[in-house]
């Protein structure tokens, strides 16, 4: 016999699939996808780091392996846009958590890598061979 007396407490539990939060959410990194806009640039380019594809918007933030800085949202959530500062190739990482019917029902962090190069405006010098030179 259950009554106010005896009861306790309560437990919620959810056994079917893409619901109930709690790692049930998978990421959907093969859904998304990246496009980097020059690439390559070069030094002193504005470059995009946009989300193309897919839907990357939730608890999000970029990471980028070097090579940029001054960046600002052009289209939150969806496009960045930053400053090339120094040459080499570079890594810029994507991570978000992909969320179903509610903000607070999502997966763990997903993260996608797509790779970047910004070239130096210094052009390596250009060696002539000439013949040799005759004395008499």
């Amino acid at each position: 016999v259950c009554d106010s007396s005896n009861l306790l407490g309560y437990i919620v539990w959810w056994s079917g699939s893409g619901g109930g939060g709690g790692g049930q959410i998978q990421c959907n990194t093969n859904e998304v996808q990246l496009s980097v806009s020059p690439n390559p640039s070069n030094l002193g380019d504005f470059i995009n780091f946009s989300v193309v594809a897919g839907d990357a918007s939730t608890w999000w933030r970029n990471e980028f392996s070097g090579g940029v800085s001054n960046c600002s949202e052009i289209n939150y959530g969806w496009s960045t846009r930053c400053q090339a500062v120094s040459p080499g190739t570079f890594t810029w990482t994507r991570i978000w958590r992909h969320c179903v019917g509610d903000i607070n029902n999502c997966s763990q962090e997903c993260m996608k890598s797509v790779n970047f190069t910004i070239k130096s405006l210094i052009k390596p010098p250009i060696v002539i061979t000439l013949p040799s030179v005759v004395t008499f």
